[in-house]
């Protein structure tokens, strides 16, 4: 079974990801991962957008995204997940074999203080919709 995560990679600068593409493609260690499926189908060629990895289980994701930073160092990679569990929200950026990643914070904002429903709140689709309009009518005969 597994656990199923949305994957959204951006690439800072994006010009590099043709290069990125044929270095996974020419990469042994990453050839047989999620990394490199995922690249192929960024693009042929590479049209300028990074789509995203629609249910993936991609266990491996923080291990191939530091092999894939070594390799391009000058390169900020964002990866972003969510997964199938509600509020599971979380970004990670790697640069040169390094990473540092933040969980979504979810909280409420406060309730404005309570007051009386003002009249057009409480004026039904018919009010809105067909009285102005009976009016016209009215109004141009």
């Amino acid at each position: 079974m597994g656990y199923y995560t949305y994957y959204s990679l951006e690439v800072d600068p994006d010009t590099a990801i043709p290069d990125i593409v044929e270095a996974l493609k020419n990469n042994p260690g990453l050839a047989d991962t999620n990394l490199y499926g995922y690249a192929l189908d960024w693009g042929n060629p590479y049209d300028g957008m990074i789509p995203p990895l629609d249910n993936a289980k991609w266990y491996e994701h923080n291990e191939n995204m530091l092999i894939l930073s070594k390799l391009f160092p000058q390169v900020l990679f964002t990866l972003s997940g969510e997964g199938e569990e509600s509020g599971d929200l979380w970004r990670t950026k790697y640069q040169d074999g390094k990473l540092a990643t933040v969980l979504a914070e979810t909280y409420w904002a406060e309730f404005p203080p309570l007051e009386e429903p003002k009249p057009q709140q409480n004026k039904t689709l018919f009010d809105l919709v067909i009285e102005p309009q009976k009016t016209k009518i009215e109004l141009g005969d």
